[in-house]
């Protein structure tokens, strides 16, 4: 293990985020920031002050960790919503998903997808491949979560508008391409299944 090179640990913490953590986190900061301007009547894009001052770096640091901590909580918002959709809440087959559900993403067998699993932790293409769809179910889920909180906290903070209209059409959506994405996902597990090795 002498050729492991040691990594710095701000290097290593960073690496550690989730790209669809900090999506997630830019999309909810937004929305609040937009209806707060928009429920107190200020300019969306704020003033900025016209000289520098090391104070600034101090709260860059603190904006980026609020954007992490909201892009946790609206992870965590979706989450919640995703276990609404596709399994039932109570009940002895709580941890089954719906049918519908199933038949629709195409739900592989537990036994062929633990070994396809198994490839694509060997295969540095297949885990790029599969990294690449799960980073596109889960921005695909947290942003219809995002329109579909923003439209109605546009509803009940600000007023009635045709936004409220774009903000649902936008979370069912993004819905649809959740859906499709984890059915994409499936199949690829069937195929990398049949390619991967015994």
């Amino acid at each position: 293990m002498a050729d492991v090179v040691p990594q710095n640990a701000v290097s290593a913490s960073l690496a550690s985020i989730e790209a669809n953590v900090v999506i997630a986190g830019v999309e909810a900061v937004s929305g609040i920031w937009v209806i707060y301007a928009a429920h107190t009547n200020q300019c969306v894009i704020p003033e900025l002050a016209d000289t520098w001052h090391w104070s600034f770096a101090f709260y860059a640091v603190l904006c980026f960790l609020g954007v992490i901590v909201a892009g946790f909580a609206l992870e965590a918002a979706a989450g919640l919503i995703e276990r609404l959709i596709t399994r039932p809440l109570w009940g002895r087959n709580n941890e089954t998903a719906w049918q519908w559900y199933r038949t629709y993403t195409k739900q592989p067998d537990l036994a062929h997808a633990a070994k396809a699993q198994k490839w694509i932790w060997k295969s540095p293409q297949a885990y790029q491949e599969f990294s690449r769809r799960r980073l596109r179910i889960l921005v695909a889920r947290n942003t219809a979560t995002f329109l579909l909180l923003f439209a109605v906290s546009w509803l009940l903070f600000v007023s009635w508008s045709p936004w409220l209209l774009a903000g649902l059409f936008g979370a069912a959506m993004f819905t649809w391409l959740w859906l499709d994405a984890q059915k994409a996902w499936n199949l690829a597990v069937d195929m990398a299944d049949q390619l991967g090795e015994p």
